[in-house]
């Protein structure tokens, strides 16, 4: 972005977090924008006094034609990205971003994310995945929709340079809104999980379908080795998922009676509610497996009550697994139920 004019519209935590990234990618100028006459100035980390200029927008300055001075536009979730300015803007040949795509594209290629959405559940599994993930002594970022915007571990991470940046941490656990997968951009997770789909969010989206279309779009990257994760119950987004990432391994969520059931990969918690199958494929995650793994977790450990969260904890150790080998052990899993 050397040299850039960036606009950033919505100024709420993820498009702050986005405008210090712009800064930190060398944007000449990051003007904050927000149709809120009262929004609050942007206001940029100290560390970049000097180097940038920054400009706010408040109110009636938010126009087509004030985003088409940009070179660059980037889109807080909050901002639908069919807007009359957005349109004009796109129009006239300004790039336009979500928040989540422009994060995604500037964090490093070794770093495997994994990514959860779904109408509920999402924040616990991406809460739930971290803490295993910790646990068992890999070091994770956790965040997104849920805490701190995937931006500013982009920011910290394009601060730290290439070869430092690769050992920060060994994976990124993302919560992801439809809204935020309505502009994903190049965000290609090593694992992505859509727990389910159920009527929300119509006023933006307007349609169930376009809600669930937005939803699939954390799919539209993924490739042979990544791991799609849907739910065993609903057949046409199994569908729809296999479409959007045909060469990935598609994994279920459900229920089972014992592990020698258990064929399909995916997460499966015994009807009793004590234990999770974690079934996944050779060649599936990364590191990629070398040989099918099954494995037996204990539930009788998890602090959080419900059968819902004993579900959501099969959901967390299968994304675990995909992205560190420590996660992959049975028994650190089951003893790190201690800490969910």
């Amino acid at each position: 972005l050397e040299g850039k004019r960036v606009c950033v519209l919505g100024l709420g935590k993820s498009g702050t977090a986005a405008a210090a990234l712009a800064a930190a990618r060398g944007a000449a100028v990051v003007v904050g924008a927000d149709a809120r006459a009262d929004a609050a100035p942007l206001h940029l980390p100290p560390r970049y006094e000097g180097t940038v200029r920054v400009e706010s927008a408040l109110g009636e300055q938010v126009s087509a034609e004030a985003l088409a001075r940009a070179d660059v536009v980037v889109l807080s979730p909050g901002v639908p990205p069919d807007a009359p300015a957005v349109e004009a803007a796109r129009a006239a040949g300004v790039i336009v971003y979500g928040e989540l795509g422009f994060a995604a594209e500037t964090l490093p290629a070794g770093l495997p994310l994994v990514a959860v959405t779904g109408t509920n559940g999402k924040s616990t599994v991406t809460t739930f995945a971290g803490q295993l993930l910790e646990a068992v002594g890999a070091r994770c970022w956790v965040g997104g929709n849920l805490g701190v915007p995937l931006s500013a571990l982009a920011e910290e991470l394009w601060l730290q340079g290439d070869q430092a940046a690769v050992g920060a941490y060994e994976a990124a656990v993302v919560e992801v809104s439809s809204y935020q997968l309505q502009t994903p951009g190049t965000l290609a997770p090593a694992a992505a999980a859509i727990l389910n789909v159920t009527p929300d969010h119509l006023a933006r989206h307007g349609t169930m379908e376009a809600y669930a279309e937005a939803k699939l779009n954390v799919f539209g990257r993924m490739g042979p080795g990544y791991v799609t994760v849907v739910p065993a119950a609903d057949g046409a987004l199994i569908a729809k998922a296999a479409a959007r990432a045909p060469g990935a391994a598609q994994c279920l969520l459900g229920v089972c009676e014992d592990t020698e059931l258990v064929t399909a990969p995916g997460a499966w918690l015994t009807r009793s509610g004590h234990k999770a199958v974690v079934r996944l494929p050779e060649g599936a995650g990364r590191p990629a497996l070398g040989a099918d793994l099954l494995m037996e977790v204990a539930l009788d450990g998890l602090r959080a009550v419900g059968r819902h969260n004993r579900a959501n904890a099969a959901s967390a150790c299968l994304l675990a697994a995909t992205v560190s080998p420590a996660a992959r052990d049975a028994a650190a899993l089951s003893e790190a139920m201690r800490e969910l």
